[in-house]
C-alpha cells in the first residue's frame, strides 16, 4: 500500500451482475452490465481511456444506473475532467441518495479542488449512515480538512475516531505520527509510525523511513541507522533506498550523536518526493496525504 495513494470507492465489480431487482433484464440491460463490469475492471486497473469507452457504452444503454454514473464520474476524474466528474457523481446521488460511497467520491473531489467546506458537509452527512462500513475513511478525510484549517487537535480527534472504527488502519497511524512529530512529541510520533508499518502496510517503506527520521531527531542515531539499513535491505528497488543511503552517510558523519537542525528539515522534505515517484506503483489507490476516496 502506498502512502500517497487515493483510495477510490468504486461500486464493487462483484456487485455488477447482481442488482437488487429480480426482474429479467432486457437485451440492452444485459449489454450494459457487461460494459459496466468490463469498464469497472479497466478503471481499477487504471486503463482510464478504455474504461471511459466501456462505461460510456454502458451509460448510453442505461443512463439512469447510479452505479454506472458513479464509476463514469470517477473515470472522468482520473482523466482530469473535473466538471464532468462532478456532474456524473451528482447525478448518481440523485438516483441513489443513500450511496455513501458515491458521496465520499464527491466530497473527496471537492477536497482536491480546495472546496473544503463543501467536502466537510458531505463527510459529516456520511457519518449519519450508521451501517456504512468505511467510516474510518470518513473520519480520516475529516482529519485532513482539519489539518488544512490548522486545527491539529481536531484532526487528532478525528484520527482517533478513525482508529476506533478500524484499529489497524495504518493511514491514520501514519498521519498521527506526522502530527505528533510536528509538535515535537517524538516518542509518540515514533510509536505511531511503528503502528503504521504493521499489517497490510508492512511492505510499504514510508513508515520505516519516518521511524528512522524520527529517531534521528531524537538523537538516537544507532537505532536510526538500524532502521535505514533495514529499509535499504527490504526496499532496495524503491525511491526510498537512495534516501536511506543518504541518511546513513549523514549519520556516519555525526559520531557525536548530534545532527544539524537544517539537515533534519531537509530529511523531512525528501520522503514526499520519493512518495510522489511511487504514485503509479499501486492499484490499491490509497493515499495518506490526499482524501480517501
Amino acid at each position: 500500500m502506498s502512502f500517497l495513494k487515493l483510495s477510490i470507492f468504486l461500486v464493487a465489480l462483484l456487485l455488477s451482475a447482481c442488482g437488487s431487482t429480480t426482474k429479467e433484464l432486457t437485451e440492452g440491460e444485459k449489454k450494459a452490465e457487461l460494459y459496466y463490469s468490463h469498464g469497472t475492471k479497466l478503471l481499477i486497473e487504471k486503463h482510464y481511456t478504455e474504461a471511459l469507452d466501456a462505461l460510456g457504452k454502458a451509460y448510453a444503454l442505461t443512463p439512469n444506473d447510479a452505479r454506472i454514473l458513479n464509476n463514469l464520474g470517477m473515470t472522468y476524474y482520473f482523466k482530469g475532467k473535473m466538471e464532468l466528474a462532478e456532474q456524473h457523481l451528482k447525478r448518481s446521488l440523485e438516483l441513489d441518495a443513500k450511496n455513501s460511497d458515491a458521496k465520499n467520491n464527491l466530497a473527496s473531489l471537492f477536497y482536491t479542488q480546495g472546496r473544503m467546506e463543501e467536502a466537510k458537509k458531505i463527510y459529516k452527512e456520511i457519518l449519519e449512515d450508521l451501517v456504512y462500513e468505511h467510516q474510518y475513511r470518513t473520519y480520516y478525510n475529516l482529519a485532513l480538512i482539519s489539518l488544512q484549517q490548522k486545527q491539529s487537535a481536531e484532526a487528532i480527534s478525528y484520527l482517533e475516531k478513525s482508529l476506533k472504527e478500524r484499529s489497524d488502519y495504518c493511514s491514520a497511524f501514519f498521519k498521527l505520527g506526522e502530527i505528533y512529530r510536528e509538535k515535537h512529541s517524538f516518542a509518540t510520533a515514533l510509536e505511531n509510525f511503528k503502528e503504521a508499518s504493521k499489517g497490510e502496510c508492512y511492505n510499504d517503506p514510508a513508515p520505516l523511513y519516518e521511524q528512522g527520521i524520527t529517531l534521528t531527531m531524537m538523537r538516537k542515531n544507532d537505532l536510526a541507522k538500524e532502521k535505514f539499513n533495514e529499509l535499504f535491505e527490504r526496499f532496495s528497488q524503491t525511491a526510498y533506498a537512495p534516501l536511506a543511503t543518504l541518511q546513513l552517510k549523514k549519520l556516519e558523519g555525526n559520531s557525536d550523536e548530534n545532527v544539524a537542525s537544517q539537515d533534519i528539515k531537509t530529511n523531512m522534505i525528501n520522503p514526499k518526493t520519493a512518495k510522489q515517484n511511487q504514485i503509479d506503483d499501486e492499484v490499491d489507490l490509497e493515499l495518506y496525504e490526499s482524501p480517501q476516496f
